[in-house]
């Protein structure tokens, strides 16, 4: 299925869109943009809590990873 360009967002509609790799993300959480640690199989570390909860639990709809820029090559 193709994708239309959302700001880069991925939004979560089945397990399939999840990330595919532990990092941390920016997330949509019921409209609010927050940071979380994604842990794999569905489980978010949200500031806050003390242990990972579910997608579904969050009410996490979007998320997008947070890329640290390299630094450039040349001065």
């Amino acid at each position: 299925m193709k994708r239309e360009n959302n700001n880069n967002w991925t939004k979560i509609l089945t397990e399939k869109d999840l990330p595919k790799h532990s990092a941390e993300y920016f997330v949509v959480i019921k409209g609010t943009l927050e940071m979380a640690y994604y842990t794999g199989i569905n489980r978010w570390l949200v500031p806050g809590n003390d242990f990972p909860k579910t997608t579904e639990i969050h009410g996490i709809t979007h998320f997008q990873e947070i890329l640290i820029p390299e630094l450039p090559f040349f001065s």
